[in-house]
């Protein structure tokens, strides 16, 4: 067993923990007590079929009237998961009540970027649900980050707010942040925009899927054949990429993108939050591009 997570329920606290079976099965287990000291065994959370071998960093919390069971997966195999992290990080919605009789859903990644694992949350005193994530990725080989030499690597997410727009889990940055924005640029179709490393840009309106980013030459935003993807022009463990290749997700129809960075990382929204992608990355200069016929795009400089 390992990461508890407490929370209270009328006069009962709870303490989830992800476990790992002598089968080597995934699942979390739920404790109770009554003063924080004393806890007792309540009950197991598992899926219906094994579901990788780990279940880490387990978080439970309901948002907008959606009950949600995240956990940092580690173990999946098969096609489905050959494109993706090592470990992936990701929810089940859950249908009922997670201490006695529930169904969980099929498995969502809360992003699907090279750089995200172990989110945990909290509400904020407003009621909003805020999460934020370890910007890496543990046991990994494919790819690496370039300040080790320098004696320390990863970073954190910005927090992001959780909700649920028409029956969907989105994330976007919390809204604190928008009293840090400068609005630099407000254009339409292209932008280009050098010499600021932490900045905001908003695609809105983009039509017919037609959107391409580029950010400091090296590191591609695009959709092609129903996908969004993240990919870099070299996966050189030496170059900007520091290894990293390629993520993508299916999405249907392209409707908006936002695109967070900071000096050395990128997260990315799509469609108000519904697909998120973050990475790590280590440019030379700070320079963004962005094409999309027909869209309003905006450039606001975070200081």
């Amino acid at each position: 067993m390992r990461d508890p997570k407490v929370w209270k329920k009328d006069d009962t606290y709870y303490m989830i923990q992800g476990a790992r079976t002598k089968n080597d099965v995934g699942q979390a287990l739920i404790f109770e007590s009554s003063d924080k000291i004393n806890w007792h065994f309540r009950s197991r959370v598992e899926s219906e079929k094994p579901f990788g071998y780990m279940w880490e960093c387990p978080d439970y919390f309901e948002t907008d009237g959606i009950k949600i069971l995240s956990s940092s997966v580690q173990g999946l195999e098969g096609k489905e998961w050959a494109d993706r992290n090592v470990y992936q990080s990701g929810y089940f919605l859950v249908d009922g009540d997670i201490l006695d009789s529930y169904k969980l859903s099929p498995y969502h990644l809360w992003d699907y970027g090279f750089d995200y694992y172990a989110p945990q949350s909290f509400e904020a005193e407003d009621g909003r649900r805020i999460h934020i994530s370890w910007m890496g990725m543990p046991d990994c080989e494919e790819y690496t980050n370039p300040t080790i030499k320098d004696g320390w690597q990863h970073c954190f997410t910005f927090p992001r707010e959780v909700f649920i727009k028409d029956g969907k889990v989105c994330q976007k940055p919390v809204r604190e942040l928008d009293a840090k924005k400068q609005q630099l640029q407000d254009v339409q179709n292209e932008l280009t925009q050098s010499g600021c490393p932490v900045y905001e840009v908003n695609v809105d309106g983009i039509k017919e899927n037609h959107f391409q980013a580029v950010l400091s030459d090296k590191l591609i935003l695009d959709y092609e054949n129903g996908r969004f993807q993240m990919h870099f022009t070299t996966k050189s463990k030496t170059s900007v990429s520091a290894g990293r290749s390629l993520r993508y997700a299916e999405v249907g129809t392209l409707e908006n993108v936002k695109i967070l960075a900071d000096t050395s990382s990128v997260e990315v929204f799509v469609n108000d939050g519904e697909f998120v992608f973050s990475t790590r990355y280590y440019p030379n200069d700070y320079k963004i591009v962005v094409h999309s016929p027909s869209a309003h795009i905006t450039f606001d400089k975070i200081q």
